[in-house]
Parts: structure tokens; C-alpha cells; sequence
């Protein structure tokens, strides 16, 4: 096992090797997305049990300390979507449920 950090760690025998929260098969990548559309942390709790509040602030904690925030802002330059979809946040909440239950999520 590769370890990044306490909480975040990666391996190539889950999720293809993509960081994900110690204990869990959940990807940093999938936890962001979920604080981005405005999941609190008690509701990423309450949908993803093998999750706890301290393993949460333990990523983002490492994640705020990471050579990858450090590098320079010449190095992040987010791109602005084209236009503002302003229920983006909701769908891709909804399509990680729809996940979770089993269904196909269509593009």
C-alpha cells in the first residue's frame, strides 16, 4: 500500500490507484465533489457511514497542506465553465445517490 498521508492514502488494488479516504473506498476526487455542491458534513456522514467527520477534516486538512497548494499560482489556473449552470451542484449530488442505489446515470 502506497500511503500519502494519515487519511489519504492510495493503492493500485482500489480504485485504480485514484487517493482515497483511509478505510474506505471513497476517492478524495468523490468527497470534494460532494462539499463542492454544498453537502455539510453531518449529510456526507449520513450518506456515506464508513465516513466520519474527523476522517473528513483529516483530508482536508492534508489536502490544504499539500505540495500541490504550494507550487504556485501560476500552476492552478481554473478553467470557467462556459456557461453557468446554476443546478449543476444538485445533479451531480443526485447522480452520486443514483450511484450508490444501482442505477445508470445517462450523460
Amino acid at each position: 500500500m502506497a500511503t500519502m498521508g494519515k487519511w489519504i492514502i492510495s493503492d493500485s488494488e482500489h480504485l485504480g490507484g485514484e487517493p482515497r479516504v483511509r478505510d474506505t473506498r471513497i476517492s478524495v476526487t468523490l468527497l470534494l465533489e460532494l462539499l463542492a455542491c454544498g453537502m455539510t458534513l453531518q449529510e456526507i456522514v449520513a450518506e456515506y457511514p464508513s465516513l466520519s467527520e474527523e476522517a473528513i477534516r483529516g483530508v482536508l486538512e492534508e489536502l490544504a497542506h499539500s505540495q500541490a497548494l504550494t507550487i504556485g499560482r501560476e500552476a492552478f489556473s481554473p478553467q470557467r465553465p462556459e456557461r453557468e449552470d446554476r443546478h449543476a451542484p444538485e445533479r451531480v449530488r443526485d447522480d452520486h445517490r443514483r450511484e450508490r442505489a444501482g442505477h445508470q446515470i445517462e450523460p
